[in-house]
């Protein structure tokens, strides 16, 4: 007699975007924090990639939890309460803050973020994300003396120019917070400023989320979160990640 079972599979783009975040932080290490930026770029590729697959791991990965336990594929239970019904009829509108922070407390009854410190963190990783996502033009003024001018072939002409004055004529916004005193994870204000350090900060401010989630709703590692090694064949948790980097905030979100 045969017997037929059944299993549900699930993907999602959680897990590649925490592979890109680790794998563009490794990159930039390599290139090392000295290294010149690409031509006629203005900031570190492999730097700005590790920001902004950190934020977007993290949005995906709450968004992965938040359909799993419609789906009832959790070992958490979601009680059906009004807040509960609430966050479901708003969940598209809500900002990444505001469904992290429902969803801990709709489901499980607690704050995710423990410490002022630890939300402080997620905001600059949001700061600076979207600054990078949504930037704003910046330039200069440079007035210059022409010394020698001649016309070339096919009607182009050159000069022999010397510059005399340059200045600002738009800054780069600011990537966090203007008040130094108002940050934790103390990135660098200027996009031109970012370098490798940027980008391992934001791979562990992901990365401690990321064992929050873990803990709180799947209640024990698990591969529905974590990063596969090709060349080692081997599956690490956030946490096991964390032991990879050289860690910032080990007071604020010791784990």
């Amino acid at each position: 007699m045969t017997e037929r079972r059944r299993e549900n599979q699930w993907l999602s783009l959680h897990t590649d975007y925490l592979q890109f975040a680790y794998e563009s932080h490794r990159a930039s290490q390599i290139a090392g924090a000295s290294t010149a930026i690409e031509p006629f770029s203005f900031v570190k590729r492999s730097v700005i990639e590790t920001i902004r697959y950190s934020f977007d791991c993290l949005d995906a990965t709450l968004n992965f939890v938040y359909e799993m336990g419609r789906l009832k594929q959790l070992p958490v239970q979601a009680p059906d309460t009004w807040l509960t019904r609430h966050m479901e009829r708003n969940w598209s509108g809500m900002s990444v803050a505001e469904r992290i922070g429902m969803l801990t407390y709709a489901w499980i009854g607690e704050a995710f973020w423990e410490t002022k410190e630890r939300f402080g963190l997620f905001n600059d990783l949001r700061r600076i994300r979207g600054g990078l996502t949504h930037p704003e033009p910046f330039g200069e003024i440079r007035e210059y003396e022409v010394v020698a001018a001649e016309s070339l072939p096919g009607g182009i002409k050159s000069e022999t120019r010397n510059y005399v004055e340059q200045r600002n004529l738009l800054k780069p916004k600011l990537l966090v917070a203007p008040n130094e005193n108002e940050q934790v994870a103390r990135f660098h204000a200027q996009p031109t400023e970012l370098d490798p350090t940027d980008g391992e900060k934001a791979l562990e401010i992901l990365l401690c989320h990321l064992c929050r989630m873990e803990a709180l709703f799947f209640g024990r590692p698990t591969t529905e979160i974590a990063m596969y090694f090709l060349e080692t064949n081997s599956i690490e948790s956030p946490r096991q990640l964390l032991g990879r980097l050289n860690r910032h905030f080990q007071n604020v979100w010791p784990v």
